[in-house]
Parts: C-alpha cells; sequence; structure tokens
C-alpha cells in the first residue's frame, strides 16, 4: 500500500467513478455521500472506504470527502491481483477482512433504517 494525503475538503472519491483502488483512513475524518449528495455518514481512522465498488468491478455509488486533513493507505485493483496472485495465503486475509468491514457496514445501515422506521 501507498500513502496519500487530502487537504479537508478535497475528495477522496466521487460517485460515478470507476473504483480502482480502495483507502484505509489512517488519520482524519470524512463525509460520505450518495450520488444524489445525501450525507449517509462519516469515515475516520481505521475505516475503509470504497472497497465495495472494487470488489465487485463496479462504479463508485458515493463519495468521500475529507472534513479535516486525511492520511489513507491506498490499495489498488492491480496491487491486489498481485497479492493474490504471489501470496494467496495473505490474500485470503485481506479479502477475510474486507468482508467483515462490508459485514459491518451493512448492519450498520440496517440499525440506522430501522431507528427512522423505514425498516
Amino acid at each position: 500500500m501507498t500513502l496519500r494525503e487530502y487537504e479537508p475538503g478535497e475528495v477522496l472519491f466521487q460517485a460515478g467513478e470507476e473504483a480502482k483502488e480502495f483507502l484505509v483512513l489512517i488519520e482524519g475524518r470524512g463525509k460520505v455521500s450518495l450520488g444524489t449528495g445525501n450525507l449517509v455518514g462519516e469515515v475516520g481512522a481505521g475505516d475503509v472506504v470504497g472497497e465495495n465498488a472494487l470488489l465487485a468491478q463496479a462504479r463508485r455509488t458515493g463519495s468521500v470527502q475529507a472534513t479535516e486533513a486525511v492520511v489513507a493507505a491506498v490499495m489498488t485493483r492491480d496491487r491486489l491481483r498481485e497479492i493474490r496472485n504471489r501470496r494467496p495465503d495473505i490474500a485470503v486475509v485481506l479479502y477475510r477482512n474486507l468482508a467483515r468491514e462490508l459485514g459491518r457496514k451493512l448492519r450498520e445501515a440496517d440499525i440506522t433504517i430501522d431507528r427512522n422506521g423505514q425498516g
């Protein structure tokens, strides 16, 4: 993974873009919006963003914008593929952790929907 820095207000990625990477936030915070512009949450240090679209080989459905300075570790699709081919043992752990993160996000979304009486 490589490190990338974002200034407050800078867009980490935009809805509709092709997903070529995912990010792990190391420092800072950001806001997450759907393609419609509706704010759906915030992310901070330790959170993974962009993994769903990357794994699904789809376009991004949301945008992330830094609300304070962000330092993120970046994993590209090509690097992920290289790890999978060269070190399947590491790839299994990586994919398992990404699946856990997606599961956590789905559980949080379910709770939010139930709380808002939309479920």
